[in-house]
């Protein structure tokens, strides 16, 4: 599941100011800020933030500028060197910032002066920004000569990673403290084949660990970002390593490992890595944390995007007075929650293996018994999956209808994909099937003492399949695309399969 955000981009002038005697030389080349604040709360370079940068330029006759810094003071932007503009010659200005970064960049290349550019290295430590900026101009005659400011837009080299780790328990806070992603380029050649940027790439030559820092302490059922957020050398289809503490409650930290797979970074585009602690992830060490990357920020103007899709999609089929939509999955899935009349009603809320909705949803009132002693679906019975009578899709809607396995849920999460979005002003997921049909799954919450009853931003569905090792434990499935375990004594929706 991919979600997008985008960004504006950031603007700096380069300009040239007029003479005051138009018959001397066509003036000193300076520099001004001319355009709309932009801030943020790391250190991503801004128009408001951005206090030098160095620039290196050249015309006909040579090098003009080279590696020379430009600091802002108050409104003008003075560079270190003066230097005049000369008639009927075209210029080429190249500009990195923060001043200092880059170095050893060389001279420009005699064959290739329209760009101007030799490739370089660079080290990067993960805390620090670092963009481009390249702009042509052409003069005339000393009385036709172009004053008019020349616009640098600066662009991002690199990319901006973040994680944002989600409390998933069953009850408990946690605390996350020194995540490292280990194995990353730290030292790369950046090379410049064209001005303009189209094919400039990064080549790793060293790699090293980025300390992305701690989160607060995050309550059941919250979220909260690093500290820290890292600038990253962008690459492609790259494996990274990940290390962090975790902490729950008053009990000591204990480290966690995993691989964040195939994971492609784009230069200036910003990435936000979410990962979830679920209750397995406390209790043993023997199931993996997964990862997925759940949002993009987009550094530059927003990107549009236009989907053709075969035949008639999300067109509805019929069992037994009920639609569902075929995603090309092993199942077909219904339209809307049991005990609902359209997508986006929450329908009704039953307890696992209970077929009719009630006002109380706790293990006093379960029909199954407590959680020291499971009357049905236990040990004893050997039962993992619920009989026809104890099913509330079948009971409730009747012919093939009946709740999804695990199995079938984990299918719906990992071949689909899953589109934050609203339907009739209900915020939910737009869920897309391999075949392009899509189902809308809103966001019902849950019922119960340990769990928020709170439908404004997740939703809970049963499905049919027991904790084998735990029977009073069930499974479920998120409207963020997550398959977890909890309780049975709560109150959470149904949406309904058939064959």
């Amino acid at each position: 599941m991919k979600k997008l955000l985008f960004l504006l981009p950031l603007l700096v002038l380069f300009v040239a100011c007029q003479p005051d005697d138009p018959a001397a030389e066509s003036g000193r080349i300076s520099f001004a800020n001319q355009v709309e604040d932009l801030t943020r709360g790391d250190n991503t370079l801004t128009t408001t933030n951005l206090a030098n940068f160095d620039v290196w330029g050249h015309n006909n006759n040579g090098v003009v500028f080279s590696g020379t810094r430009v600091e802002k003071q108050g409104d003008l932007w003075l560079s270190a060197e003066e230097k005049m503009w000369e008639q009927q010659q075209v210029y080429h200005f190249h500009a990195f910032a923060p001043a200092g970064t880059v170095e050893n960049i060389g001279e420009y290349p005699n064959a290739e002066k329209a760009n101007g550019l030799s490739n370089f290295a660079y080290t990067n430590d993960g805390d620090k920004d670092l963009i481009y900026a390249y702009s042509t101009r052409t003069q005339g005659s000393l009385l036709k000569i172009n004053a008019d400011p020349v616009q640098l837009t600066f662009e991002h080299l690199l990319s901006r990673v973040q994680f944002t780790f989600k409390n998933n328990l069953s009850e408990g806070n946690i605390t996350i403290s020194d995540v490292q992603i280990i194995d990353a380029a730290k030292s790369a050649e950046l090379n410049c084949a064209d001005a303009d940027m189209a094919n400039w790439a990064w080549n790793a030559t060293a790699t090293g660990a980025y300390n992305f820092g701690n989160t607060s302490v995050i309550a059941q059922g919250a979220s909260a970002a690093t500290e820290n957020v890292q600038f990253f050398f962008p690459a492609a289809t790259q494996n990274y390593n990940i290390t962090f503490n975790l902490a729950y409650e008053s009990e000591a930290a204990v480290v966690r490992t995993a691989t964040i797979a195939d994971v492609n970074l784009v230069m200036g585009k910003a990435y936000n890595i979410n990962v979830t602690i679920e209750d397995k992830d406390i209790a043993t060490e023997e199931y993996n944390i997964k990862f997925f990357v759940a949002e993009v920020k987009d550094w530059g103007s927003n990107i549009e995007l236009n989907a053709t899709l075969n035949g008639n999609p999300d067109t509805p089929g019929m069992e037994n007075g009920h639609e569902y939509v075929d995603l090309g999955l092993s199942v077909k899935w219904a339209t809307c929650n049991v005990g609902a009349t359209t997508p986006d009603e929450y329908g009704y809320y039953f307890a696992w293996g209970e077929i009719e909705p009630k006002k109380d949803y706790s293990w006093d009132t379960y029909k199954y018994g407590t959680e020291d002693n499971i009357t049905k679906y236990n040990s004893s019975d050997n039962k993992t999956i619920l009989d026809p009578e104890d099913d509330a899709a079948t009971v409730n809607w009747g012919g093939n209808w009946r709740m999804p396995t695990r199995a079938e849920q984990e299918e719906l999460c990992n071949d689909c994909t899953w589109i934050l979005t609203t339907q009739n002003g209900v915020n939910g997921y737009k869920v897309v099937g391999p075949n392009g049909n899509s189902i809308f799954l809103s966001v019902t919450g849950a019922v119960g003492s340990n769990v928020r009853d709170d439908a404004s931003l997740f939703g809970f569905y049963w499905s049919s399949s027991s904790r084998s090792s735990f029977s009073s434990y069930a499974f479920g499935m998120s409207n963020d695309g997550l398959v977890f375990i909890t309780n049975r004594y709560f109150g959470m929706t149904v949406r309904s399969v058939c064959e």
